[in-house]
């Protein structure tokens, strides 16, 4: 586990997490030139550990004042974070003891799902036109990207069916 203060552009406070399965380090980064607002960043940083893995079922998450010392950050911005985790079905809280990974389920509905993939790709979009790179080179790195990030090939769909088989699902 690092801490940091992050004061100058791209400096980066981290939190890290061991996995009760494998003892594997996984971590959340906070970077002060992302163009993402800190709590999104936490929110994304433990989605990501979430959905590949790192984090189960029942794991129990740091305290806001918490994490909010270990990244540096103030708790309002924590707190923020973990109420949008929360309210995607992420994680859940438990009186008295605190919040922990929720059990996986599915909360969206799938016009939803799609009007924010469809959110997230245009964004995508956006930060990567001004790079100067070929789209085949763009979605090369995004394949690579979700690889790395271990998102599974297929998901559920809202009713709890097997998607289309000739759907390919990232």
């Amino acid at each position: 586990m690092t801490s940091c203060h992050p004061k100058a552009l791209g400096q980066r406070s981290e939190y890290t997490t061991a996995s009760k399965a494998d003892k594997s380090h996984a971590m959340i980064s906070i970077v002060t030139g992302d163009p993402r607002p800190i709590f999104k960043q936490i929110v994304d940083g433990f989605r990501l550990l979430i959905i590949g893995g790192d984090m189960r079922e029942g794991d129990k998450l740091p305290s806001v004042r918490a994490l909010a010392l270990q990244v540096a950050v103030n708790a309002n911005t924590v707190a923020k974070a973990y109420t949008e985790l929360t309210q995607q079905g992420l994680i859940e809280s438990r009186p008295g003891l605190g919040l922990f990974v929720a059990s996986r389920r599915q909360v969206l509905n799938d016009d939803e799902r799609h009007h924010r993939l469809t959110q997230a790709a245009t964004e995508f979009a956006r930060t990567t036109l001004g790079l100067d790179f070929s789209a085949k080179d763009i979605l090369k790195a995004a394949e690579a990207a979700l690889e790395q990030q271990k998102i599974p090939n297929h998901a559920p769909t809202a009713a709890g069916q097997s998607p289309d088989p000739e759907e390919k699902k990232v």
